[in-house]
């Protein structure tokens, strides 16, 4: 089977649902010399890393399953996402890079498509700098009206779970998740000793289905290195083309509905400071 752009739009679905578990809460940081220990490897000392490589998840109840990888260099604004999309009875690959103002996605077969095995669109560079605020210390009190919620430890990792049984979130415009109303939801945020995110998952349950989107942290402040595709298997195309590429995807086997806003659109700033208001999904 060929990937189709849907395809496209459900791996950058992922990508963005991953970012989105990480910068639910906001960080503070302390004045401590960057760096690691020798019991937490992800230890960032209380200063925001300058990257990060996350391994993501978007799964079903009924098993299925979309994996990817990220790598981010927050002090450059590069992105790379490397997708595995299932199949009937195989899996497609899909690749997001967003390197020198310019945003490229490859995926299976796309030159039969598209001609050239990659696209391009302009876009601006994101602001990044706030998620890796958010990553260096979660302020967990910010999350509030959950029904409940309970603290974990374990091989030095904090684990916080909240849980709200009747949830009537509404997305902030451009979020790229829609929560159900009236879905059971289940938010789980993991900090290491010095409080730096490794993990999250978040669980929506509807009475038809169950998604849960997971995100851990495997490093952070190793060298990343995203490039542009070779200019020679790239086609330019404008944001509206990959907007429509993108286009809007809804999954109702997933529980929700997942929404990529298309290059160039409004799409909310990153925050930079600590004034956000709580999270609350009541």
């Amino acid at each position: 089977m060929a990937p189709t752009p849907r395809l496209a739009a459900a791996a950058l679905a992922v990508v963005a649902l991953g970012l989105t578990v990480t910068g639910v809460v906001i960080a503070a940081t302390d004045s401590s010399v960057p760096g690691s220990s020798g019991a937490d490897a992800l230890a960032l000392n209380g200063y925001p890393p300058t990257t990060a490589t996350i391994d993501l998840t978007a799964s079903t109840a009924a098993g299925s399953a979309v994996s990817g990888t990220v790598a981010v260099d927050f002090s450059t604004g590069a992105l790379e996402a490397q997708v595995q999309i299932p199949l009937a009875f195989s899996s497609v690959s899909a690749d997001l890079r967003m390197v020198n103002g310019h945003t490229y996605l490859g995926i299976g077969n796309l030159a039969s498509v598209v001609g050239a095995p990659w696209v391009s669109v302009p876009s601006p560079r994101i602001g990044l700098y706030g998620i890796a605020l958010e990553m260096t210390k979660p302020d967990i009190a910010l999350i509030s009206a959950y029904d409940s919620r309970t603290v974990s430890t374990a091989n030095g990792i904090t684990t916080y779970t909240f849980h709200w049984a009747h949830s009537h979130y509404h997305a902030p415009a451009a979020f790229p998740l829609s929560v159900p109303a009236g879905s059971a939801v289940t938010l789980a945020l993991s900090v290491g000793s010095q409080g730096e995110l490794t993990g999250g998952t978040l669980t929506t349950t509807t009475r038809s289905s169950t998604m849960t989107i997971s995100m851990t942290v495997t490093s952070y402040n190793r060298p990343v290195h995203v490039t542009a595709p070779p200019a020679g298997q790239v086609r330019p195309i404008t944001g509206s083309q990959l907007g429509k590429i993108l286009g809007g995807l809804s999954l109702p086997s997933l529980g929700g509905s997942l929404v990529i806003p298309s290059p160039g659109g409004s799409t909310p700033a990153a925050p930079t400071g600590s004034t956000a208001n709580p999270v609350s999904l009541r």
